[in-house]
């Protein structure tokens, strides 16, 4: 995953989750746990950085097909 395509993800889910807040004043399940995910990467084991950012991309593309 290259550095922009992470920075792109980041932005796209504070800012979804800002709406989210503004308009329910309740973090959905599946966008707190990508933020949860985004915002630990690898701090609890540097190696697991990579899977952090590929749960929270799990987590991101099952919110997104609630949508579809």
């Amino acid at each position: 995953m290259t550095k922009m395509r992470l920075i792109r993800i980041i932005t796209w889910t504070v800012e979804l989750t800002r709406l989210i807040l503004l308009k329910q004043k309740d973090l959905i399940f599946c966008l707190g746990n990508a933020v949860k995910y985004i915002s630990r990467a690898g701090k609890k084991d540097p190696e697991k950085y990579k899977e952090d950012l590929q749960k929270a991309m799990w987590y991101l593309d099952r919110e997104i097909k609630k949508y579809e």
